[in-house]
């Protein structure tokens, strides 16, 4: 059975203190984390895909952020306990004791806006040359359906 929280969000870890955030404590409740953790850094498990929302908004709120690849928080899970149970405490522990053993992760910077811009625009685009496409296809069909072709004007 699938953990329904690592498909809404996916976990993270404090790295100093080896604590596991979840949607009750979210970015916006870091002062709080001043108080037990001040010094501390977060590791996100795949921070560019399914992390991405949240390890953006803790490099917004001034927090430092590692990425920890799925397969090397899988990798931990599996050999520190033998087996690989997909769970919240689990997998925070495992992306936690990742990024501290494993050098050289990736630290998630801020993304530029003009890149999210020409993201989207790019997108825009492709999705109005989909539609053109779709509509030429059905044109061609809808054609290929009478006798002798559709030569564009309409009978009198």
């Amino acid at each position: 059975m699938e953990d329904v929280f690592d498909q809404a969000l996916v976990l993270a870890a404090p790295v100093a203190g080896l604590l596991g955030a979840s949607p009750a404590s979210p970015p916006s409740t870091t002062a709080l984390w001043d108080e037990v953790l001040p010094e501390r850094r977060w590791a996100i498990e795949s921070a560019a895909g399914l992390g991405y929302l949240l390890s953006q908004q803790l490099v917004d709120a001034g927090e430092e952020v590692l990425d920890v690849p799925a397969t090397l928080a899988a990798r931990v899970r599996v050999l520190g306990s033998g087996r690989s149970q997909k769970n919240d405490p689990n997998d925070a522990f495992s992306t936690a004791i990742a990024a501290l053993r494993q050098r050289g992760l990736r630290q998630v910077r801020a993304d530029d806006h003009r890149a999210i811009l020409r993201m989207l625009a790019t997108r825009h685009h492709d999705l109005g040359a989909l539609r053109t496409q779709a509509a030429c296809r059905l044109h061609a069909s809808l054609a290929a359906l009478i006798p002798g072709g559709f030569s564009g004007r309409r009978p009198l």
